[in-house]
């Protein structure tokens, strides 16, 4: 890995910079990688230690079933702020706040530019002191009546790391130095496979040559963060749009693609009918089973699914 120094930039250059972009073709992703990155170490990062630490934290139970903390909703509250000051026109969809927009989720759709976040991705963990959680904004930019995935960041406070990418590269942030390293293409041979959207079997699994053991820590985002890093060979996936999207860009920039787990079929973009969008507890579920993996591990992965998935 090679490690990177970003440009020295001043926050009025990067401001224009922004304003600018809202009429061009595309956002100038390196300064919102960097203007991102600064507000998610110094001012996020801190923030979700802190609750993380503190027993006392209330548990909530949402409509879904789901639970939250007052956490969640409060990094939301801090990411969609932030992240619209970045690009001002673009839409936001929070897994905290996306119940109370149900009725005109379609919308999104119709926007050039929009901000998907998950808080807290694995809010589990994250109440009981576990430390495979995630924050993880977004950018999804609309191609026709599709929305392709643009920049994502994942952050993990309790491990210390954060990935995201820019228009060239994907990138490690070790959060204990602030040293930030392009991530290479992912190349592991890898046994491990982690299962978000319990796909996959493990009879198969330990049968198999080419795998040992299925892992699933209850956050896909975190997942992902190890799939990327080379922990995992690929990684199978279930879940809302939140729980899929800082992930599709990072991961592209890292050599995996997203397919279709009964098909094979590639997914570069999301339409409206990928997802359930009536009001309820199925709300932005994508309908679909995903795999998150190289081209050339696609198939093996595949034939280790249980035969109702695929």
């Amino acid at each position: 890995m090679q490690q990177v120094e970003f440009l020295s930039v001043s926050k009025e250059d990067i401001k224009g910079s922004f304003d600018k972009s809202l009429h061009n073709p595309d956002v100038n992703l390196s300064l919102i990688a960097e203007e991102l990155s600064e507000f998610m170490l110094t001012e996020v990062a801190p923030f979700v230690m802190n609750s993380y630490r503190d027993a006392s934290k209330s548990i909530l139970t949402k409509h879904d079933g789901s639970i939250v903390t007052e956490t969640d909703r409060a990094v939301e509250k801090m990411l969609r702020q932030k992240l619209l000051e970045l690009i001002p026109d673009a839409a936001f969809l929070g897994e905290e706040t996306a119940a109370e927009h149900a009725d005109r989720a379609t919308e999104l759709f119709e926007s050039d530019y929009v901000w998907v976040v998950d808080p807290i991705d694995g809010t589990a963990n994250f109440a009981h002191g576990i430390p495979n959680f995630v924050v993880a904004p977004a950018l999804m930019k609309r191609d026709g009546d599709k929305l392709v995935p643009l920049f994502g960041m994942l952050l993990m406070p309790a491990d210390g790391i954060m990935i995201y990418n820019d228009q060239d590269n994907a990138y490690l942030t070790d959060l204990a130095t602030g040293t930030t390293e392009i991530l290479g293409e992912h190349s592991s041979q890898s046994k491990v496979v982690f299962d978000s959207g319990h796909l996959i079997d493990p009879y198969l699994v330990w049968d198999s040559k080419e795998l040992e053991t299925v892992v699933n820590f209850s956050a896909t985002l975190a997942h992902a963060v190890y799939t990327i890093l080379g922990k995992g060979r690929a990684m199978a996936v279930g879940g809302r749009f939140w729980d899929i999207a800082a992930m599709l860009a990072p991961a592209e920039k890292a050599g995996l693609k997203l397919f279709d787990a009964d098909s094979g079929t590639l997914i570069d973009s999301f339409g409206v009918d990928d997802f359930e969008l009536s009001a309820g507890k199925y709300l932005w579920l994508v309908k679909n089973s995903l795999i998150l993996a190289r081209e050339e591990d696609v198939d093996m992965i595949r034939e280790h699914l249980y035969s109702s998935a695929n």
